[in-house]
């Protein structure tokens, strides 16, 4: 899980990418010193750094699929990268065709915004795939995450029903 409110509003990519990774570190109980690794790669830009990060610490310390969840992913609409931000998530789905490794990374943006709040230039929209959930009532938040809950809303079932039922 990568909080996304708690980095502010910080206008400097290179920064926010650099706490993006530690979270993800932390998150995923990384052995990589993700601070000196960030450090060895600051020849690449920031996005290009993220993406490598993505191809060789975490998929290559974490064997089997990997879901990133992005929360408050609204927060980031404001950032002068954000559209950057959203392309490079993109780039992975793209890149499955001829990286299959990466058919095991993917992505989960939560937040309160609909995916056209985060279009800011139409030729370049990362958000023609995927698929929004849409919160029809109130839930305790306990629920949200509990097990399953996202294979119910795609199945239309309980995933942990017998099947048939």
């Amino acid at each position: 899980m990568v909080g996304l409110q708690p980095l502010g509003s910080q206008p400097d990519p290179v920064l926010w990418f650099n706490d993006v990774v530690y979270q993800i570190e932390d998150s995923l109980k990384l052995h990589t010193d993700t601070l000196a690794w960030w450090e060895q790669n600051q020849r690449l830009g920031p996005m290009q750094r993220f993406i490598k990060f993505l191809e060789e610490v975490v998929l290559g310390e974490i064997k089997g699929n990997v879901v990133l969840f992005f929360d408050e992913i609204d927060s980031v609409l404001r950032l002068p990268f954000a559209d950057d931000f959203f392309t490079t998530l993109r780039s992975f789905y793209n890149a499955r065709s001829t990286k299959p490794e990466l058919k095991g990374l993917s992505f989960a943006l939560l937040g309160v915004a609909t995916a056209s709040e985060f279009i800011k230039d139409r030729n370049r929209t990362p958000f023609n795939i995927g698929t929004s959930i849409q919160r029809k009532r109130s839930l305790p938040p306990a629920f949200c995450w509990e097990r399953g809950h996202l294979d119910r809303h795609f199945s239309g079932r309980d995933a942990r029903a017998p099947k048939g039922e």
